[in-house]
């Protein structure tokens, strides 16, 4: 995987400028998922043979030696005690605290959930730890669920959201990204501080894409970025722009410190 580095506000202007790094440079593998730069200017990296720390210079990695539930890495988070937190292959849970690993204390209940609704891939799409304890996440063709703070799962979205792809962008830069188990998108919801605006993206020819290919994040200026297979789109204000089209399928966005945008994209 690919991970380029540029500025979209600027990608009209100038040629984007990009680096590939590999397990040559330390990563414990070239198979990337996720990126997230903490508060100290850390990157972190999710793969599938662990998490890695890079701090400009060389990367660090903590795998099942370091506590790690699992290698096999995808997604992170980061809450408001600044944990940075991570997902598995098998579904579970888990965070870095003080370079420390931790897994999450209801994962049993997870795994429990997975079984009795006979969920047999379990492929986060996204998931959201909240400040009361509670997370929401996104699961792969069966929706958006939440698990509370003493463990209890209940079902988060209904049957009127078919179609609709539902970001909502909370505190601390972050996004709530609802898609619906059709991934047959027709319109954008967004709400940001409780004004909501939809857009009708059907005449963008939007495919239902197989995996997991929409994304959403937003920076400190007020826009936000969506992907959606190989296409990024820009919102400002209550407009939405196509920005960017790649060759490659887009796995993943990320916003730094600076404003760059990262795109994570399938096969190079």
């Amino acid at each position: 995987m690919l991970f380029l580095l540029f500025q979209l506000t600027d990608i009209s202007a100038q040629q984007p400028y990009y680096r590939n790094y590999s397990s040559q440079h330390g990563l414990p593998s070239s198979e990337v998922y996720d990126l997230y730069q903490d508060v100290k200017g850390y990157l972190w990296f999710t793969t599938d043979h662990g998490l890695a720390r890079f701090d400009g210079y060389q990367f660090r990695t903590f795998d099942m030696l370091d506590g790690m539930p699992e290698n096999s890495v995808f997604y992170l988070k980061s809450d408001k005690q600044d944990r940075i937190w991570f997902n598995t292959y098998m579904g579970k849970l888990g965070y870095i605290e003080k370079d420390r690993v931790f897994s999450y204390k209801h994962n049993d209940k997870l795994l429990r959930f997975y079984a009795e609704n006979k969920i047999k891939y379990v492929i986060f799409q996204n998931y959201y730890p909240q400040e009361d304890g509670s997370i929401f996440f996104n699961i792969f063709d069966e929706g958006l669920f939440k698990i509370d703070s003493t463990g209890v799962i209940s079902q988060a979205n209904s049957a009127s959201d078919a179609g609709k792809l539902k970001i909502k962008i909370i505190e601390n830069r972050r996004t709530i990204i609802s898609i619906p188990p059709s991934r047959i998108i027709e319109s954008i919801e967004l709400t940001d501080d409780n004004n909501t605006s939809y857009h009708d993206v059907t005449h963008f020819e939007l495919k239902r894409f197989s995996q997991n290919f929409y994304n959403a994040k937003h920076n400190n200026k007020g826009k936000a970025y969506v992907s959606a297979g190989r296409t990024i789109f820009l919102f400002d204000g209550d407009t939405l722009t196509k920005t960017l089209n790649l060759d490659h399928l887009i796995v993943r966005l990320g916003i730094d410190r600076e404003e760059n945008v990262w795109i994570g994209t399938l096969s190079g």
